[in-house]
C-alpha cells in the first residue's frame, strides 16, 4: 500500500513540475516577440469617430472545426444592421465554431 501511494506521489509531483517547465518556456518564447513600438500603433489607429454606423453581412458562409473538416454550418446568410442586437449564443458558437470554408 505504501508503494502504491510513492508513485501516484512521485507521479503527480513529475506532472507537476512538467506543467511549471511548460509555462516557463511559454514565458521565454513570449519574451522573445518583438513588440510594436508606440508610433506605429498611433499611425494605424482609427478616426476618433470611429466606427460612426455598423452593419455585419455574410453571404453563403460554410463553417467547419477545421480546414478538412465536415461543414457544421451551411450556406450561412446574414445582415445585421447598425444597432440591431444579436444573441450572444450566436456570436459564440461563429467564435467556437471559427474556420471559414469559402
Amino acid at each position: 500500500m505504501r508503494l502504491i501511494f510513492e508513485v501516484t506521489s512521485l507521479f503527480n509531483n513529475f506532472t507537476e513540475w512538467t506543467n511549471q517547465m511548460a509555462s516557463a518556456e511559454r514565458v521565454l518564447e513570449y519574451s522573445k516577440i518583438q513588440s510594436e513600438s508606440l508610433l506605429e500603433i498611433i499611425k494605424q489607429s482609427p478616426p476618433k469617430t470611429w466606427p460612426n454606423e455598423g452593419r455585419i453581412r455574410m453571404d453563403h458562409l460554410f463553417l467547419s472545426y477545421d480546414k478538412e473538416g465536415t461543414n457544421v454550418l451551411h450556406d450561412i446568410t446574414l445582415n445585421i444592421k447598425s444597432k440591431e442586437k444579436v444573441k450572444s449564443s450566436f456570436y459564440q458558437s461563429l467564435h467556437f465554431v471559427g474556420k471559414s470554408r469559402n
